[in-house]
């Protein structure tokens, strides 16, 4: 990862407006859990003309609990995004920031639109589940449970703590175990 990152950083040193670069260098960065390094590279290639990288940054966001950030970056994007597994990404993050806004109707909406475009990703179910459940429709929330696991990848890192999260309300005698 250090390797990776050095190399990105001297790709940047020689085209300092290649905003692949500014992103691929924020991934690393995210990786490592540097995140200021991902916040300034993100906005880098943002800046530089990449819309997923707004997405990435409006993840940061939500992740520190800013939700409004998010909110207010990813609204201005998704206008400007023309690729379907972008504007999946940042309607999936729309829904989660205002989940985190308790604005659950509106995150809903956001999270069934990231649905219609991709139906086989884990993370709007997920996210879908969690809203549910803070409406009180638990037998809906149940359906998306299950969806959230057919699809989640113990490999990335949100959807491994939504497998556990799933597991526990689909299973909660296993729980009390």
């Amino acid at each position: 990862k250090m390797c990776a990152r050095r190399e990105y950083e001297k790709a940047i040193s020689l085209q300092p407006k290649l905003p692949i670069a500014h992103f691929n260098l924020g991934s690393v960065c995210e990786d490592q859990q540097d995140w200021n390094c991902a916040r300034i590279a993100y906005r880098r290639a943002s800046q530089n003309g990449l819309p997923a990288a707004d997405n990435n940054l409006a993840r940061l966001y939500i992740l520190e609990r800013k939700y409004d950030e998010a909110v207010e970056l990813l609204s201005q994007s998704l206008k400007q995004t023309k690729d379907n597994d972008t504007k999946y990404a940042m309607l999936k993050n729309l829904g989660w920031a205002k989940l985190g806004q308790k604005r659950y109707q509106q995150s809903q909406e956001k999270l069934r639109e990231a649905i219609k475009l991709n139906n086989q990703r884990a993370p709007a179910y997920c996210l879908l589940a969690q809203v549910l459940e803070r409406q009180n429709k638990r037998k809906d929330a149940q359906v998306e449970w299950q969806n959230c696991l057919r699809y989640a990848s113990i490999y990335n890192l949100d959807e491994a703590a939504w497998i556990d999260m799933a597991r526990a309300r689909l299973n909660p005698a296993q729980e009390a175990q």
